[in-house]
């Protein structure tokens, strides 16, 4: 960052600062045309050459009513206007162009030279000014004798009404009539003439812009005000939330403990479950085939996997074994993987059957639901079962308990390889 000994920084003069300072509220505050003036200011009426009046604020037309403000507007001839193109560059010094200006194109004496001027944006980003220069002396005789020709009207009208106006009733009306704003007619545009009665206006204007400023200003803390006093009241209901909650975390210590000691005793009741719905007892098995087969028969081996048992062995007429299992009810299907072969030293026919076994139901343990907690001495028991202390459920907690039967598949048993006939083991 370079600053240097002119006051510039990056290329920007600083001593410019007030002037933009300056130039940004009079447009938007101080400017007859300004943007708050059309919000705020006063209505003023204005009375031209002719007697006509119009009412104007912030230099448009509006609609005639009563006003505290009186302008009187000079005749064309008294009148030194122009129209000034500037460019935008020159915004920040517009004081000053235009006081050179008069002073080099007012045919009045400097110190009898009065103007008034304002200016407006154009489409094309220029300044549009409208300046009007009047004599001092001549907008004054103007007024005095706007003022002699109301007291005669006020006298005439006095003598119509048979009663004298009085010496106070001319000094209101002439300090009325002193008061008053003198305006001239640039083009289509009123512009207001310094140095004469505009001062009191400018007054009461800066004076209902305060009231303004402390009505804003005041709404702001009201409105700021209330959002403090909600943050307070969410800030309350917060803290009483969280030692809620904190309560209900003491409260149900006790009940977190019994549901986690819970969930573990339900989990070693499904791995209970699994174990028995995987396994498959062959102990059955084994005694049917006892009772079937008979003496001429010797089984090898016999597996059991998945719902499928292989017998290997040897029988004197294999088919015929086959056409007798196949015949029981006890098993579901018979077939035969392997071709019946001719069994050595006369051991028979060789065979190998897979017999398909019906489905079998088993029942499980049953878990206690989460959602629903057993009371009385029902209790999940070391080995993981859900009971009495004896192993049994109590009567009252068999409506709390769902009993769960499901169809599984066996799991491989063990292989059985007796070499003599299961016949005569009977």
């Amino acid at each position: 960052m370079a600053v240097d000994s002119q006051l510039t920084l990056f290329g920007l003069d600083l001593r410019t600062i007030p002037q933009f300072w300056r130039a940004g509220w009079r447009e938007l505050l101080w400017a007859p045309n300004a943007y708050c003036r059309r919000w705020v200011d006063e209505v003023v009426t204005a009375t031209f050459s002719d007697n006509d009046r119009q009412c104007y604020q912030a230099g448009e037309k509006t609609s005639p009513r009563s006003t505290k403000a009186q302008a009187s507007v000079l005749p064309a001839d008294m009148v030194l206007d122009m129209q000034l193109d500037l460019p935008t560059s020159v915004e920040l010094d517009l004081d000053s162009l235009i006081a050179l200006e008069v002073r080099s194109k007012s045919p009045f004496p400097e110190e009898d030279t009065r103007y008034g001027w304002q200016f407006e944006r154009g489409e094309n980003g220029r300044l549009n000014v409208d300046l009007a220069i009047v004599s001092h002396t001549l907008a004054s005789q103007y007024l005095g004798g706007r003022i002699s020709r109301q007291f005669e009207k006020e006298d005439k009208w006095a003598a119509d009404q048979t009663f004298d106006v009085d010496d106070d009733d001319k000094k209101w009306l002439r300090g009325n009539l002193e008061g008053e704003e003198v305006w001239a007619m640039v083009g289509e545009q009123p512009v207001v003439i310094q140095g004469f009665g505009e001062g009191d206006r400018d007054t009461r204007y800066r004076h209902r812009m305060k009231r303004v400023l402390a009505g804003l200003l005041y709404s702001f803390l009201i409105a700021c005000a209330m959002v403090g006093v909600m943050m307070l009241f969410k800030y309350w209901q917060l803290q009483q939330l969280d030692s809620d909650y904190v309560q209900v975390q003491q409260d149900a210590a006790e009940a977190v403990e019994l549901r986690d000691s819970l969930a573990q005793y339900n989990a070693r009741v499904s791995g209970i479950n699994d174990l028995i719905a995987g396994s498959y007892n062959p102990y059955p098995q084994i005694s049917k085939l006892s009772a079937i087969l008979g003496d001429d028969t010797w089984l090898t081996a016999m597996n059991i996997k998945k719902g499928i048992m292989r017998l290997s062995g040897n029988a004197d007429n294999a088919v015929a074994l086959m056409q007798s299992l196949s015949n029981r009810s006890e098993f579901a299907a018979v077939s035969a993987p392997t071709a019946i072969s001719r069994g050595t030293r006369g051991q028979g026919e060789r065979f190998v059957f897979d017999i398909t076994l019906p489905a079998i139901n088993v029942g499980l343990i049953a878990t206690v639901p989460m959602a629903e907690s057993v009371e009385g001495e029902a209790a999940v028991g070391r080995d993981g079962a859900l009971g009495n202390e004896d192993g049994s459920v109590a009567d009252s907690d068999k409506d709390a308990v769902e009993q769960t039967v499901i169809t599984t598949e066996p799991a491989p048993s063990a292989a059985i390889d007796p070499a003599m006939p299961l016949g005569e083991n009977r």
